[in-house]
């Protein structure tokens, strides 16, 4: 994938993990983002399959 530029979906992992390598699009627009931690990245960055069963997440605010 790729874009993630923006950052407007970034999320917060609360319950699960994701199993995906940070592209560097999505490493650069995550590297510019306020709160980040090793448990957040990019909604839009995320293959929707059946990894995501159980995972829980919140949309974080921007500031």
């Amino acid at each position: 994938m790729s874009w993630a530029w923006c950052g407007t979906c970034h999320i917060q992992i609360l319950k699960g993990h994701i199993y995906k390598i940070m592209d560097p699009d999505e490493r650069h627009t995550h590297s510019k983002i306020q709160d980040t931690s090793e448990n957040s990245g990019l909604a839009c960055q995320i293959p929707v399959n059946a990894e995501l069963n159980n995972l829980v997440f919140k949309i974080m605010e921007r500031t």
